[in-house]
This record gives C-alpha cells, structure tokens and sequence, in this order.
C-alpha cells in the first residue's frame, strides 16, 4: 500500500473519507466497498484520512486515539487497500468551505466512486454532509454510496463505543465492534531487564503518547511475534528509562525463549488480572507474577481464546 499526500495522488480513486480512528466494522464496510471497486476496475482504491486527528486540534490536544497513525495503516494494508490518503488537519482546514472540499474530492484526487457513512460531516460550520456529497457526485458523473450507520446486538457500532468499551475493561464488547481484538503494536526495546534476573523475561515497548491505552494494571494478552502468536501476561505501567517517564507495555510471553529486540510486536488485550501494585522486594515481585501467570494460563485453558 502507498501512503500519499493529496498533492502526490495521480490516479483516479475509488475512495473513502473519514477520521478511521478505530477502523470499527462500519468503517471496513467503507473500505472493502472502495477495495472491491478498485479490484473491479483500474481505480486506485484509496482512503482520504486526517492527521493529526480532529479532535485533537478543534478540543482536546491530550486526545488519545484507538490506533495510532502507523496501526491504521497496518489495519488498511491488510485489508487490500491500495492508497492511503493524509490530508494535514488544521483549523483552517475544518473551516474550508464545503465546494473546496468537493473539489478536492471530486477533483484533485479524481473521485469515480465514493463510499461515505451517512453521519460524515464536512466544511465550516459542518456544513456539508453525505448527501451533499452524493449530489456533487452525480453532478460531476461520479458514483456516490450512502452507507447507513452498522448496529451489533442492537447497539450502533462507533468509536464512542469502542471507547467506553476499552476504558470498561469490556474487551470481548470491543471486539465485537471493531471485528478484532483491541491490540497495542510497536518495536521492542530494551527496559531494565528486571524480569529476567527473577526469571520472568519480559518484552518491552513504548508506544507513542497518542495511543489509547487501559489503566494501568496486569491484563491477559496474546502477542504476535514474528511467526508465533503468544499468551502471556501484560503490564502496563509507567516507566523512566532516563530520558523521562513515559506509559510502557511490557508483557511475559508463555513459552518463548528467543531474541525479541528490535522485532515488531502487536499485542492483543483480553482480560484485565488486577490493578497496578508496589511491591517492597524482588521476591514479592517474582511470586506476584508467577501468580498473575498461573491465573492467565488457567484462562487460556478454559477459554477459546
């Protein structure tokens, strides 16, 4: 998949436009509908997407986002899409007249076809809509679909949702909104190397301060790695690795014993253990997370996870 921005897109686009923050399963709807298109035609199939997030530059700068810039494309590569679109975000931008827009959509990036949620919203004021866009669209001779909002069990999927869900603990809910399970990714990198000299060996990563994590506490994940996929124990904590202190995810894997630095891990949240506890000595520590361990293994087994 390419990442472009608009000024570097040359092919006309089979495209989806939105914020993607989660990529929840209304949002994959829009995407295999542009990805299908693209297979079917010799459309680029594309999706147009901000950075930074809206929200963060219109009401929150602190706002953390359910997958950070980096895991969005992972998520849209392995969904076959072959063109990632970032348009800068600004004020400036958010005020941009709905008809300068269009012509970004339905002119400089060339837009056959377009697949767009009915909530999405566009221009100063949020004057524009989706069928505003729809409108344009035949009027310019390109196709535009109208996706209706997508319900599970009765609730109407949205990041919101995802959100609470995550911030709940409730990560079997937010699997099912997002179609798979809530995950953490990043490299490997070097901690202290506590958890080895109690014979714990852990693999670290710290992801960038946008990312949406739980509360600090011991959770059940599994991880992938390289080829492997791994059950083990996850803390998520903060710690000072000299150059400030900053939110780390550091994970025990069952049944690994090789090298992980400098590897891509994605690690995959299932069940909060306990909350975040201080521990007087190195032999608390080590029978604590032997217990968590234990704990997490008998979960393992008795679920289909």
């Amino acid at each position: 998949m390419e990442i472009k921005p608009v000024s570097e897109v040359t092919k006309p686009t089979a495209l989806t436009i939105g914020k993607f923050e989660s990529l929840h399963i209304g949002h994959q709807k829009l995407i295999n509908a542009v990805v299908n298109r693209g297979n079917e035609t010799e459309l680029a199939s594309a999706a147009l997407t901000f950075e930074p997030n809206p929200v963060r530059v219109l009401k929150d700068p602190a706002y953390k986002t359910v997958l950070t810039a980096a895991e969005k494309a992972a998520v849209f590569d392995k969904m076959g899409l072959r063109l990632l679109i970032n348009m800068e975000f600004s004020k400036e931008a958010a005020n941009m007249p709905p008809g300068e827009f269009m012509d970004i959509v339905f002119g400089r990036l060339n837009c056959r076809f377009l697949a767009v949620g009915e909530a999405f919203r566009f221009g100063g004021r949020r004057a524009g809509d989706a069928w505003t866009l729809k409108r344009e669209g035949e009027r310019r001779g390109a196709e535009v679909d109208v996706f209706l909002n997508v319900t599970v069990e009765g609730l109407e999927i949205s990041t919101t949702r995802v959100r609470d869900a995550i911030g709940a603990y409730d990560f079997r809910t937010a699997e099912k909104l997002l179609g798979f399970p809530y995950f953490v990714s990043g490299e490997v990198v070097h901690g202290f190397k506590l958890g080895r000299t109690i014979g714990f060996p852990t693999i670290n990563m710290f992801p960038p301060e946008d990312k949406l994590l739980p509360a600090n506490g011991v959770y059940l994940t599994k991880t992938r790695l390289g080829a492997g996929y791994f059950g083990g124990v996850t803390n998520v904590g903060v710690k000072d690795m000299g150059a400030g202190a900053a939110r780390c995810v550091e994970t025990y894997l069952f049944d690994f014993g090789g090298d992980a630095y400098g590897q891509a891990a994605e690690v995959d949240f299932y069940v909060r253990i306990r909350d975040e506890i201080k521990f007087g000595t190195l032999d608390e520590l080590r029978e604590q997370i032997g217990k968590d361990a234990e704990r997490a293994r008998e979960m393992l087994r008795n679920t289909l996870l």
